[in-house]
């Protein structure tokens, strides 16, 4: 979103930039055609940066390496059994404005019509995430690890760790802060 409110800046100069050098009939300023056809570069550069996300091979490699990291996690890290008994759950919740509509020609539409509101609707997002204090038994320090953020509220991810009871965290045994809290089971559908 901060993208698009830096670029559209750009691309009105640069729609300003080609109207006025395209109609240009003075003698002060050479060749404004010359102005107009850059004015006009970065207006088009803009709206491509506006609306530029990264490919779809991209977020495939980057998820690919993601798994491999998580991979080399389980096989060399130091694994340490969790008993969610043993967990504290904190959560969080709140509302935010999300887009209604994924098309920006309907947005743009209901933005002149007067109405931009009804561009986005307000959504409750639940999160909550799961604490859990490990004491070394070799050394006695303790450590605590923090799950990712699960977007469940509080009943509904009791309702899911009372039925799996338990679950691993692999830490990287050169860098402790480095771990996986293993919550695949989480994302399979209930039987």
């Amino acid at each position: 979103m901060i993208r698009k409110i830096i670029t559209y800046p750009f691309i009105a100069i640069g729609a300003m930039g080609c109207l006025f050098f395209g109609a240009y009939t003075g003698t002060l300023i050479p060749y404004p055609i010359l102005f107009a056809v850059l004015s006009l570069a970065l207006a088009v550069g803009a709206w491509y940066l506006s609306w530029y996300t990264p490919a779809s091979k991209q977020k495939a490699a980057m998820e690919q390496t993601i798994q491999e990291q998580i991979q080399e996690l389980k096989t060399d890290g130091y694994k340490i059994k969790v008993a969610f008994d043993d967990c504290e759950l904190k959560e969080h919740h709140f509302t935010e404005e999300r887009d209604r509509y994924n098309d920006r020609n309907v947005q743009a539409f209901n933005a002149w019509g007067g109405d931009p509101m009804k561009n986005v609707e307000n959504v409750s997002v639940q999160q909550t995430v799961i604490i859990y204090t490990y004491t070394y038994p070799d050394t006695s320090e303790t450590e605590t690890f923090i799950s990712p953020v699960i977007y469940k509220d509080r009943q509904s991810l009791l309702f899911h760790l009372s039925r799996q009871k338990e679950t691993y965290i692999y830490v990287n045994r050169d860098y402790e802060e480095y771990y996986y809290f293993d919550l695949d089971f989480l994302s399979q559908p209930l039987a």
